[in-house]
């Protein structure tokens, strides 16, 4: 993976390049779940499919943990062009290894900005997300199904992370 997450502080977690990162190139994949909020009262959550838009989603893999930024972002997350909730995170610029990924959202001029402030820290550590055994891609009935990347034995770790509550019920 070209991404991993580091914790901040307690409750505060940031996705960071796990390596150099042209501009241009694909950061990471993923697939999003629409979802019950308003994006004006939960900065957690994207619009989907455009900044424009007054559905929201959240996102799989680390892009849950990109800090948004209204202007000069690192990368752009980018809808597919088959609607079928996937997507991908395209590095806007060039991004050292290690450096704290920024994602655009312009629907934060018109919702408020998410909260920031957070330290730098420049080494690498683990990262407390990984999903390198299982990929997420269609499944036979419309919808997406999680797969084995590899053999997984009784007892193997499939995957490991970290949530982030968002104020839905149900």
């Amino acid at each position: 993976s070209k991404v991993y997450v580091s914790r901040q502080s307690r409750d505060t977690f940031v996705s960071r390049a796990a390596c150099k990162i042209r501009a241009g190139e694909q950061v990471e994949q993923g697939v999003v779940r629409i979802l019950p909020v308003d994006g004006k009262q939960c900065t957690l959550v994207h619009p989907w499919p455009s900044s424009s838009s007054s559905t929201w989603a959240s996102g799989s893999g680390c892009v849950q943990f990109y800090t948004t930024k209204p202007s000069e972002a690192s990368a752009k997350l980018v809808p597919s062009a088959d609607e079928a909730g996937r997507y991908e995170v395209l590095a806007l610029r060039d991004i050292e290894a290690h450096e704290e990924l920024t994602l655009l959202d312009e629907s934060l001029s018109w919702r408020g900005p998410a909260k920031i402030d957070r330290p730098q820290s420049q080494h690498q550590e683990p990262s407390l997300v990984d999903c390198s055994k299982v990929e997420a891609r269609p499944d036979a009935w419309g919808g997406v199904g999680v797969y084995a990347t590899e053999p997984i034995r009784k007892g193997d770790v499939v995957e490991r992370g970290v949530v982030q509550r968002l104020p839905v019920d149900g």
